[in-house]
């Protein structure tokens, strides 16, 4: 049996094998670029979108605790920008002897929303709400009727449009 020096072994099959390597490396190269340069594309799209700029922000809540003591309580501003709504929660745990607890929602400081609710639990629907600075404002009683005596917990939220 006859063997071949190593070195022309190497340098044939190496050479075969080497150059297809590079084409495969090559390839894969350039698919990567073209993958890297769609992602930061729809990242700088997204960013710059009427929408983007709702999920690129975080979504900004705040929560207000109503106690027996008080008469109203409020949460702090909270800022909505474009592509978000707004939402409020209400959670009564205990009335005052007229069995409603008020509640008010402010956008840059002016009334915006008003309501009461009798139940054990409030949800309000959706509301549609321009780029500006939102608080919720919780009463015992009605707002223009308080007193105190109630326990309740509520919240104001952004939530995607």
């Amino acid at each position: 049996m006859q063997y071949l020096p190593i070195n022309y072994i190497s340098g044939d099959v190496g050479a075969k094998y080497s150059n297809k390597t590079s084409k495969i490396g090559e390839y894969y190269k350039m698919k990567l670029k073209v993958l890297s340069s769609f992602v930061a594309l729809t990242f700088i799209i997204t960013l710059f979108s009427p929408q983007g700029n709702a999920f690129a922000s975080t979504l900004d809540q705040a929560t207000v605790q109503l106690n027996k003591g008080e008469t109203s309580h409020s949460t702090r501003r909270i800022t909505i920008y474009g592509g978000q709504d707004i939402k409020i929660n209400v959670d009564p745990v205990t009335f005052g002897s007229r069995g409603v607890i008020g509640w008010t929602v402010f956008r840059n400081g002016v009334q915006w929303k008003t309501g009461a609710t009798t139940s054990a639990y409030y949800v309000s629907p959706k509301w549609s709400a321009t780029t500006a600075q939102y608080s919720l404002r919780l009463y015992c009683g009605v707002p223009t009727n308080t007193q105190t005596g109630c326990y309740s917990d509520g919240s104001i939220m952004a939530v995607p449009e």
